[in-house]
């Protein structure tokens, strides 16, 4: 699969089947209530949110220090809402890092602590199947069967949404924004596409 990218315009095309990382992470930057606080854990889509994610002056982006830490802002995200209850909190995950950490949502649900968690959800790890790729040339042990985010999150008492568009996405994003209440979106991207990683993470 071959991924075309403008820096310039931010126009991105693919000829795969899946949804794009990129304009994914760009549906969020155009939707993203003022004042919000956006959270990304450590994994290809920081990459992605890193390069990609563009905010206003009121809004602020964090993510993981060096060390890596996978599900941080899973969980972390929790702390962040109950200490700006008047800030929207928006998670941007990879299902790697949700399926360390989700079972977080049963607090979220239990508290009443409305944060939005966005799965981009591949079904790997990906950037170790990079790193993987790049030092010997093969990948192992990075894949695995994820299980039906839709359906988990109902399990908790959240709602949950499945994307697998960018416009699916954007219908998704404003409901879960509009609902004051913990949701969860399972955005299915593109595993093929490379991030911009290297300077980025």
């Amino acid at each position: 699969k071959v991924t075309k990218v403008n820096n310039e315009t931010e126009v991105l095309t693919t000829t795969g089947t899946k949804m794009h990382p990129g304009q994914l992470c760009q549906a969020i930057s155009k939707l993203l209530p003022d004042n919000s606080v956006v959270l990304a854990d450590a994994g290809t889509h920081l990459a992605w949110m890193g390069h990609y994610l563009r905010l206003k002056q009121s809004q602020i982006f964090r993510k993981p220090g060096s060390f890596g830490p996978m599900a941080v802002h899973v969980h972390g995200a929790m702390g962040v809402k109950l200490a700006h209850p008047d800030r929207p909190v928006v998670v941007g995950c990879g299902d790697g890092c949700y399926l360390l950490s989700g079972f977080e949502l049963l607090t979220a649900v239990q508290y009443d602590i409305p944060v939005v968690w966005v799965v981009f959800a591949d079904g790997e790890f990906n950037i170790i199947k990079f790193y993987q790729m790049n030092a010997f040339h093969e990948s192992a042990l990075v894949s695995f069967n994820n299980p039906d985010y839709v359906g988990f999150a109902e399990a908790c008492g959240a709602k949950g949404f499945r994307a697998e568009t960018v416009e699916q996405f954007e219908d998704a994003f404003k409901r879960a924004l509009a609902l004051g209440k913990p949701a969860l979106i399972e955005a299915v991207i593109d595993p093929d596409a490379v991030p911009p990683f290297i300077t980025q993470i």
